[in-house]
């Protein structure tokens, strides 16, 4: 019997001797979560492996949070302990509580606005300290160090005012949760990239000017380099990843739709934002008669778009989900009473595609908006981005515009042709208009494109911002919509030869607990739990004990009856 145990033993330790020599030799993790938390893509992966200096790694959340906030701190070091895997020496972090920095009130104080001069936007919270909840100021953020350069990653995003009603806290925080890995990679990458993409904004057709775009610019600038292109007065379109042509009012000649065409067919991409009818508002809102006719666009695009696979329709968007315009209603003494009234011609986004590019998006602000439609084009997939809200309606033009409209009630009734697309994602091999032209016997043409990306919107106000205001600001409710991170997804997206965007595909999926029965019924449970756990164990204890007793029992008996 004893050898036969010693057998066993000595096999056994022979196994994981075994074990251990072939894990020293082959490296490999196995993630059992459903959801794949711990595993980390292969462009991740890639980037790390790839690293040529020490990336150091500052993560601004440490402390006593409440449950919520410790799931995201739990989930940061989770991955940056992945990233160690990958990146070895080569990434380092740290956790800093920003509330234990200095020696007095004074000098954290300090420290708290060198934060904020480095981008890292605190956030309010409350937590419990003596039976009381207290405000307290958490700044959850990263200060990525590579060489001499430093960036700042956000790794909480408090989404607008309109969103936030239809998003539990949990639901925010579980998205900040699943942006972790991605938020982090696309900041490394930035920091450590030896050449930065090239941006050009097309110019010459009334397009937005350097103060109605001066916000995105801004933007852009930090993780592009962003040109001006003059379009008519340019040979071709060089030197350059991207274009945007954004509101243009204009006619695009021929030649210049060319040089447009010859960009994409030689993979190029190109984001339009363009609007096919326009209202005068300064007649709506100054005029006496406070009403204005709509009229159209001519920028001469809309062969080159049927030709790409889409086609922007002449007519005009109502929604009821739409941003607020200040009406007087009448006077309070001798000031006006003003109150905020939806304005249907101005239509909130928050109906996205499941995508990578749309993920994680609070609202977009629009204005006088039109629907886009898809035509044939082979070889080129075809993805609605931004969708209007279920109680929206379209009308042809030319109709009249009045601001009297804010005035009367809108029956929803009226409103009832469902979800409306207003952009496009168009990616594959496209076609050149000019094929079966002339120019097609110019030296260098291209009559079919590599593999690339366009987006059409309907829309160019996604990208103007109020003189020296924030683009997409709400000026009634003083909220920002999220104009800016569509414009920057979509180019981060289209751009991202590293594939870092599969990084948005995770998910973790909430399994809340019932709160209502936690606080009536934990005693319960815990008690259940705890005599469920002793029962076992004594069951346990008992057939062990009473086993090696009849054990020893039956030893004596075969003993007497030798």
């Amino acid at each position: 019997m004893k050898q036969k145990y010693f057998t066993q033993f000595f096999l056994g330790i022979v196994l994981i001797i075994i074990v251990n020599s072939i894990a020293t030799q082959y490296f490999f993790r196995i993630d059992l979560t459903e959801e794949k938390r711990y595993t980390i893509t292969t462009p991740t992966k890639r980037i790390l492996q790839e690293l040529d200096d020490e990336v150091y790694v500052k993560v601004y959340l440490e402390g006593d949070f409440p449950s919520g906030f410790r799931r995201l701190q739990k989930a940061i070091k989770e991955t940056l302990d992945e990233f160690k895997i990958y990146g070895g020496k080569k990434l380092k972090y740290k956790f800093i509580d920003p509330t234990k920095v200095g020696k007095n009130k004074e000098e954290q104080n300090k420290f708290y606005r060198e934060l904020v001069q480095k981008g890292i936007q605190p956030s309010q919270i409350f937590v419990n300290e003596d039976d009381k909840q207290v405000q307290k100021m958490i700044f959850p953020a990263a200060v990525l160090m590579y060489k001499e350069f430093e960036l700042t990653v956000s790794l909480f995003k408090t989404l607008d005012q309109k969103l936030k009603g239809s998003l539990s806290p949990e639901q925010i925080l579980n998205q900040s949760v699943e942006n972790t890995e991605y938020n982090l990679i696309a900041g490394i990458r930035q920091l450590t990239q030896k050449d930065r993409k090239r941006i050009g904004f097309i110019e010459g057709h009334g397009e937005l000017d350097d103060s109605e775009k001066s916000d995105i610019v801004k933007s852009l600038q930090k993780y592009y380099e962003v040109y001006k292109v003059d379009l008519p007065k340019s040979e071709e379109i060089l030197n350059l990843d991207a274009i945007i042509v954004a509101k243009p009012d204009s006619e695009f000649t021929d030649k210049e739709k060319f040089k447009i065409d010859q960009f994409v067919m030689k993979g190029g991409k190109a984001l339009f934002f363009v609007d096919v009818v326009g209202v005068y508002m300064d007649s709506v809102l100054y005029n006496k008669k406070g009403s204005s006719f709509t009229f159209p666009y001519n920028h001469n695009l809309t062969d080159l778009f049927f030709k790409y696979g889409v086609r922007i329709n002449s007519d005009l968007i109502k929604d009821l989900q739409a941003s607020f315009v200040e009406l007087v209603v009448g006077n309070m003494g001798d000031r006006p009473q003003i109150k905020p009234i939806p304005w249907v011609y101005y239509p909130i986004i928050n109906n996205f595609e499941k995508h990578q590019l749309t993920k994680g998006l609070g609202t977009i602000q629009t204005k006088f908006i039109s629907t886009i439609d898809t035509v044939k084009a082979q070889n080129v997939r075809k993805t609605p981005l931004l969708f209007t809200s279920k109680y929206s309606k379209k009308i042809g033009t030319p109709t009249l515009v009045e601001f009297n409209e804010v005035q009367k009630k809108p029956n929803p009734r009226d409103y009832n042709m469902g979800t409306l697309p207003v952009a496009y994602l168009l990616e594959g091999q496209f076609q050149s208009l000019y094929k079966s032209r002339s120019q097609s016997e110019e030296k260098g043409f291209v009559g079919q494109s590599k593999p690339t990306k366009i987006i059409v919107c309907t829309d160019g106000d996604i990208l103007r911002n109020e003189p020296k205001m924030p683009l997409g600001l709400d000026k009634v409710y003083k909220t920002i919509h999220s104009n800016t991170d569509f414009v920057l997804n979509a180019l981060d997206y289209m751009l991202d030869d590293k594939g870092i965007m599969g990084a948005k595909n995770k998910e973790v999926v909430l399994r809340p607990l019932d709160k209502l029965k936690i606080e009536t019924e934990s005693t319960y449970w815990q008690f259940l739990n705890t005599i469920i756990f002793e029962y076992h164990f004594a069951c346990y204890l008992y057939y062990y004990l009473w086993n090696d007793v009849y054990f020893l029992e039956e030893k004596k008996i075969c003993k007497v009856k030798i």
